[in-house]
């Protein structure tokens, strides 16, 4: 028996054979290059190579060394073009050239394997999939909780599934906002016209445990006005309260009429209007703007009043002051 060397695949093929059962290059009239075949020669009987994979095999080896194909595997699958028998590991016909249909699995199965699944891609896998397992309306109640982001929580007034969905830095800007959230709740109630509130900016030093918000609200005319609210921790009653409210943080002058009780009243205003000044003009405090329009949105739709403090926020409490 002989064979030739493709010159393509550089694999020994039957010299019978018009396109070579590996690569499909087609060798009809290329010069053939004959090998003899050897009975002595321990990898040239009958059966040498593995019809799985094409190793070859000693004489002494049953199993192949490297797919585990047992010697003398044979095979019945046949070309979908033109029927002739294809041996395993053959990935074209060697009658026709036509790609086998086991070696365009494998192709298919090799490239699905290559494919990367990212995060927004698998949560879009796991959604159909629960879509169809579960049903529709099972679903629908699981997909978007899968789905939604910090943001959109943030934005629906949902902070305790924000904080569990937040990492890192995101998680103190859900327990910021949830803070400020729930003390707006107050201020709101403590204006003159409660449905006129409006948050317009706010700042938290939380090492100092020190609120500031800038509302505007409508003073008992009518016309929008707008004034500083400063909170301050107390730690007696273990929660935040109101401090003062201030209409300006122009520093106000006593005079020689006034009491001792208004004296006193405005000695402590302008020493908070110092404080808020420092605090204001320090910009990490001040809690973002994406904050101050959630929390706006939320008062709208009505749902403030809803809005419960965090584990993280339980300490913090409020009273009514000042109005504006």
């Amino acid at each position: 028996m002989s064979v030739i060397i493709c010159k393509e695949c550089k694999k020994e093929i039957s010299e019978d054979v018009e396109q070579c059962p590996n690569c499909g290059f087609k060798v009809k009239d290329e010069p053939k290059k004959e090998i003899e075949m050897s009975m002595n020669d321990e990898t040239k009987e009958e059966g040498f190579s593995c019809k799985k994979c094409g190793t070859l095999l000693k004489e002494n080896q049953q199993f192949c060394p490297k797919c585990g194909t047992e010697r003398g595997f044979t095979n019945n699958k046949k070309c979908p073009k033109c029927g002739e028998i294809i041996e395993p590991g053959e990935k074209f016909c060697s009658k026709c050239g036509a790609k086998s249909k086991l070696d365009f699995q494998s192709d298919i199965i090799d490239k699905t394997k290559k494919i990367k699944i990212n995060k927004k891609n698998l949560i879009i896998i796991v959604a159909v999939v629960l879509f169809l397992v579960l049903g529709g309306t099972i679903a629908s109640k699981v997909i978007p909780k899968l789905t939604i982001s910090v943001d959109e929580l943030l934005a629906e007034g949902n902070y305790e599934e924000a904080y569990k969905k937040a990492k890192g830095e995101e998680k103190t800007k859900v327990e910021y906002e949830n803070l400020i959230a729930y003390i707006c709740n107050d201020v709101s109630e403590g204006l003159k016209d409660p449905s006129s509130f409006k948050l317009r900016e706010a700042w938290y030093d939380k090492s100092n445990q020190r609120i500031v918000l800038y509302v505007n609200g409508n003073n008992s005319y009518g016309a929008q006005v707008g004034g500083y609210w400063y909170y301050t921790y107390d730690e007696d009653d273990n929660k935040y309260e109101l401090y003062t409210s201030l209409s300006s943080l122009e520093e106000e002058k006593t005079y020689s009429w006034d009491d001792s009780s208004e004296k006193l009243e405005k000695l402590l205003k302008n020493i908070a209007r110092t404080t808020v000044k420092e605090i204001i003009r320090d910009d990490d405090l001040e809690i973002s703007k994406n904050s101050v329009d959630n929390i706006n949105k939320l008062f709208e739709k009505k749902l403030l009043d809803d809005v419960k403090l965090l584990d993280v926020n339980l300490s913090l409490g409020s009273s009514s002051g000042d109005k504006i």
